[in-house]
């Protein structure tokens, strides 16, 4: 099981979807590569952020994860 945790709290290498919301950061309303990393700018209720992809790919799969939880209880 802890095995399956780390699995989805680190980066998946793939790229989230546009629109898709990340909480609490806001929408995915674009990607970018800046020197080999990969950046994401988020749209929310303080603005727009560039945001680095292992924070925000984290953050999308501890959501889904917290979203799965909440349907089986």
């Amino acid at each position: 099981m802890n095995e399956e945790r780390n699995k989805l709290n680190s980066p998946s290498g793939s790229v989230i979807p546009l629109g898709t919301i990340v909480k609490p950061y806001g929408e995915v309303s674009g990607v970018t590569n800046r020197g080999g990393e990969r950046y994401y700018f988020l749209a929310g209720g303080i603005g727009v952020s560039l945001m680095p992809a292992d924070l925000i790919e984290k953050m999308h799969s501890q959501n889904i994860e917290r979203r799965r939880e909440e349907r089986v209880a």
